[in-house]
């Protein structure tokens, strides 16, 4: 139905968004991640549009091949933008237990709009494809570093580092002030 290939392929991060925000609300424990999520997001989009811009290919209906339904700019689009940040941000959320159930509808989601985006004219499957093995290797790598799992508030900081200037005691809780 291109109706409803449209409403996804030109809506579905609207739909995402809401999903976040209803994970915000949900598990507040989570809410510093899901704004590190955000911003991986934000890494993988420019990551892709600077893939996509160096290897200049066509879109279906750049060459012919299907008719353009929904209004999009004549850019390459090999890998897909949308693929890569919707199955990105999918692939984060499940990987973090308290936010699956977000994790498997944005999964559905980025399927949906993965097949509206092909409907529609402005991707190839092999697009779509590229879009979801770049968000895999980007959160791979990411689970690789420790983002991915580690709470935000702990990426980059070494225990023993906090541990020398004195903030914490060697059984790593907080020393008091015995003054």
């Amino acid at each position: 139905n291109l109706w409803l290939a449209t409403v996804f392929a030109e809506q579905s991060a609207w739909a995402c968004m809401v999903i976040l925000a209803w994970a915000a609300l949900k598990q507040r424990g989570e809410r510093a991640r899901l704004l590190a999520i955000l911003m991986l997001a934000a890494a993988v989009s420019a990551i892709s549009k600077q893939v996509a811009e160096s290897l200049g290919m066509a879109r279906p209906f750049m060459v012919g091949i299907s008719p353009q339904h929904i209004d999009h700019g004549a850019r390459a689009g090999f890998p897909s933008t949308h693929a890569s940040v919707l199955y990105a941000v999918a692939f984060l959320l499940l990987a973090r237990r308290r936010l699956r159930i977000a994790g498997w509808l944005v999964l559905g989601i980025a399927s949906a709009t993965a097949w509206a985006r092909i409907y529609v004219g402005v991707h190839f499957p092999l697009d779509i494809t590229a879009g979801a093995a770049l968000a895999a290797a980007f959160v791979g790598a990411c689970c690789v570093l420790g983002w991915a799992r580690r709470p935000p508030s702990t990426i980059g900081l070494e225990t023993e580092g906090i541990q020398a200037r004195g903030l914490l005691s060697r059984g790593g809780a907080p020393r008091r002030n015995t003054r």
